[in-house]
Formats: structure tokens, C-alpha cells, sequence
């Protein structure tokens, strides 16, 4: 198996890894990882999606990221549709009108994932 494609996005305490890997007969998967500071250790996840589940995972994804009140209306470079807040983020350079909101809704988003971590383990 080899890796494709790789992508780092640095949350706060958490670091997100997004990558494609191809197996031997070409198939592709996307590997979804985590890498989390808790105390002095650090918590590693991770979360394969098949290349034929992947319609499947990305109509629940955004059925979840509609749900906690993010909705979608612009794109990024890709087309891919992504919300815009409003107003400039000290820390990271985001658009946002409230960093507040926008730290309140991280906040929400990642105790529901925790959630879903807890029923996979």
C-alpha cells in the first residue's frame, strides 16, 4: 500500500491527517487521523473509509456538519462547498463575526466526535 495524497490541518490540541492510499490492485482508501495531547500522552485514532463507501460517508458527514448549525454555502479552491463567518480570527486568520461562536461550535463538533469515538471503541 502506498500513501498519494496527504493533508495536515492543526486544530488547537489536535492535529488532523487526511490520506489517500492506494493498495496493490490500485483500489484507493482514505485514512482519517487524529493525533490528540491528553496530559502527557498523546491519543492516536483513526478511521479508514473504501473507495465504494465514500458516497455514503461524505452524505453523513455533511448530514452531521448540517446538524450542529454550520451550514454550507461557499467553496473552496477544490469547489468543495465550506461556510464563511465573517471577520478575521487572531489566532489562526479564519474569517469569522465571533471567534466565541466559532470556538463554541469546534467545541460541540468535537464532544459529538468524542461521542462516536466511544462507540467504536
Amino acid at each position: 500500500m502506498s500513501e498519494v495524497f496527504s493533508r495536515k490541518v492543526i486544530g488547537g490540541r489536535r492535529t488532523y491527517f487526511f490520506d489517500v492510499k492506494e493498495t496493490k490492485d490500485q483500489s484507493k482508501y482514505i485514512v482519517i487521523g487524529e493525533v490528540a495531547q491528553v496530559g502527557d500522552e498523546l491519543e492516536r485514532h483513526r478511521v479508514m473509509v473504501f473507495e465504494e463507501n465514500l458516497g455514503a460517508f461524505c452524505e453523513g458527514l455533511q448530514a452531521a456538519i448540517e446538524y450542529v448549525g454550520i451550514p454550507v454555502d461557499i467553496a473552496d479552491e477544490a469547489g468543495r462547498p465550506l461556510k464563511r463567518i465573517g471577520g478575521t480570527c487572531r489566532s489562526c486568520g479564519a474569517e469569522t463575526d465571533d471567534v466565541d461562536d466559532v470556538r463554541e461550535t469546534l467545541d460541540r463538533i468535537e464532544r459529538k466526535l468524542e461521542k462516536i469515538r466511544e462507540h467504536f471503541r
